[in-house]
């Protein structure tokens, strides 16, 4: 199996690579490894653009990979209020990139999103068909990059998560300890 992995030098993205890698520590911004089980590349931000569509299908044509895992986005929730198209940038028009190259290549798409999707209102937990209703910029850039995923791709899963923490960049888990 042949991974390609984007948003390398993130949290998601370096933990991905650090288990592949079978590696703790690791600083790189682009890796790959071949083996008898999975190989694998990934990419950071500096290697592969996911904003820009002519990357997307180079690399992605480059590489043919069996899955492509997003794990690039603009995370930055407040400054996203302040800089809604480079949020929009990257968490919609580069998801939507990306979609649009994996269903020409029928390349099911692994897809990190959020639970900034919904309002927060509910007291319980979220069923992922529920009510989204996104209170920020943040919340809906993410929201587009689902729907534009759903809207292209017929081979995709979309994970919402609420929290990422890792041994690698900011995070609240870090900030606590």
């Amino acid at each position: 199996m042949k991974l390609l992995i984007t948003g390398a030098a993130g949290q998601l993205g370096k933990s991905f690579t650090a288990l592949l890698k079978d590696q703790e520590d690791i600083e790189f911004s682009s890796y790959s490894r071949k083996d008898e089980d999975i190989e694998f590349s990934s990419y950071s931000r500096k290697d592969l653009d996911i904003a820009s569509q002519e990357e997307v299908q180079a690399v992605i044509a480059r590489e043919e990979p069996d899955y492509v895992i997003n794990t690039a986005a603009y995370t930055q929730v407040d400054l996203a209020e302040d800089q809604p198209e480079q949020a929009f940038a990257i968490n919609k028009s580069g998801v939507e990139n990306l979609a649009l190259v994996c269903q020409s290549l029928q390349i099911p798409l692994v897809h990190y999103s959020t639970d900034y999707v919904f309002n927060g209102a509910n007291s319980g937990g979220w069923k992922e068909e529920g009510i989204t209703e996104p209170l920020g910029v943040y919340g809906a850039s993410k929201l587009a990059g689902e729907q534009a995923v759903i809207n292209t791709c017929d081979k995709y899963f979309i994970l919402r998560t609420s929290w990422v923490f890792s041994p690698y960049g900011n995070n609240f888990v870090k900030t606590m300890l």
